[in-house]
């Protein structure tokens, strides 16, 4: 049987025991006449907790795949468990005073009192914290490598945009920047008009490497990528095909990630939540015509 491992944090591997080297988001190959009973991720990142187990382990997916079986982890990130304060600050708008609170103590916690009232769980602790009044809106930017991004309506005092981004602008739109390692590199540009809620007016990506770039066997993948995203495709596929990209993410449903299948290079595999999808194109003039989805 055929087993693959797979992981988005760099970690050394263990299998039953023996160790099988450094895997990382190229899917690492083990061959054996069963599967194994116990699976260890050791990532190199002392931030995140070891993953291991076997079969029914809820922090390891291990998806079917042809004649075999892939092993997916799902690392949690390591939480200083003692009380810490990271950031306090008062700010006033319309005659009332608001307290942006954020603590550590197992979870990163964000606490707003007064004209503001709320509580939620930061993704991450901040290195850096800003607070900013624009127009009607409270702006909380929690910056680390990336910026954790609550905006909030001061006088409903009801939270209106939740995102982590890598850079935002607020003018008569909210912009923010998504930027994703992709063969592509990808940054997904959104744009939302802000008012009690937020809607998106306009999504768009822009490509640091285009697909011309790219050699032509990565092509799938990077479609799928940047399909997966939301990005632009409409260089790769046919003027027929064109006009269905625009539903093209939600036929993909769930996926997480898409690498090059192991067994064929023509063909992708498309991991989610509930298992691994095999994916193949049908071309024509050589450009993308149509996908095809086989469960394993």
């Amino acid at each position: 049987m055929n087993f693959y491992f797979l992981s988005d944090i760099e970690s050394h591997l263990k299998i039953d025991g023996e160790y099988a080297g450094i895997v990382s988001r190229n899917a690492l190959y083990y061959t054996a006449d069963t599967k194994p009973n116990l699976v260890e991720f050791l990532p190199l990142n002392s931030r995140f907790y070891q993953v291991y187990g076997g079969e029914n382990s809820k922090d390891l997916g291990v998806f079917k795949v042809e004649n075999g079986a892939l092993f997916y982890p799902r690392f949690s990130q390591k939480h200083n468990l003692d009380f810490r304060l990271v950031f306090q600050e008062k700010v006033s708008s319309f005659g009332k005073e608001i307290t942006v609170t954020v603590v550590e103590d197992g979870r990163v916690k964000l606490y707003l009192d007064g004209g503001v009232v709320d509580v939620k769980t930061l993704p991450f602790s901040p290195d850096k914290v800003e607070v900013k009044i624009e127009g009607e809106f409270l702006v909380l930017s929690f910056i680390k490598k990336k910026i954790a991004l609550f905006i909030y309506h001061l006088q409903s005092g009801g939270l209106v945009y939740l995102d982590v981004v890598d850079e935002f602008s607020i003018s008569s739109v909210l912009q923010v920047k998504k930027r994703h390692k992709t063969l592509t590199k990808t940054t997904v540009v959104e744009r939302w008009n802000l008012s009690f809620s937020a809607s998106l007016v306009e999504c768009f990506s822009e490509m640091e490497k285009p697909y011309e770039y790219l050699n032509e066997k990565l092509i799938p993948l990077a479609f799928f990528e940047n399909a997966i995203l939301g990005g632009d495709v409409k260089a790769v596929v046919s003027k027929e095909f064109n006009e269905k990209t625009e539903r093209l993410r939600e036929f993909l449903g769930g996926v997480k990630r898409a690498i090059i299948s192991p067994t064929d290079s023509n063909a992708v595999w498309l991991i989610g939540d509930c298992g691994v999808t095999n994916a193949t194109l049908l071309y024509k003039n050589r450009l993308i015509d149509n996908v095809f989805l086989d469960d394993f």
